[in-house]
């Protein structure tokens, strides 16, 4: 093995690209396209966080366990720029009381599942949750 000269600066933020990448993702029905972004990862984990909930099972024991569709909400909720899904007046509109309710209420299934899609691969998710779960019972 082969090293290299380490250079702390070589990581420092001022020398690295830019964290935060912006994208927009057209869907058919609305005249304008989404505009999505790139999210840290102390921001996913405080997403996931949110999604957690406590589970207590028969004998006592607590558990956590991810929600994945209260997930997936927040997901996109905070990688979608355009339109802000926490804009009063789109909640007032759609007659909402949260950005992930908006989301899901102003966005037919499919179309959630296409600015999902888009969101969790633009932040370098490539792989479905669900192809990982059979590549790990196989």
């Amino acid at each position: 093995m082969t090293e290299t000269a380490y250079n702390v600066s070589d990581f420092l933020k001022e020398n690295v690209e830019a964290t935060v990448e912006q994208k927009e993702v057209k869907i058919d029905r609305f005249p304008k396209p989404f505009v999505i972004k790139t999210i840290t990862e102390a921001e996913n984990t405080a997403l996931r966080q949110r999604a957690t909930v406590k589970l207590r099972s028969k004998n006592g024991q607590v558990r956590t366990e991810t929600d994945g569709d209260k997930y997936a909400g927040l997901l996109v909720v905070a990688s979608t720029v355009v339109p802000n899904f926490s804009d009063a007046v789109l909640q007032e509109n759609y007659g909402t009381g949260s950005a992930v309710d908006t989301a899901r209420t102003m966005l037919r299934a499919g179309e959630f599942a296409t600015l999902a899609k888009e969101v969790t691969e633009f932040n370098g998710f490539n792989e479905d949750v669900n192809d990982l779960v059979e590549d790990a019972k196989n």
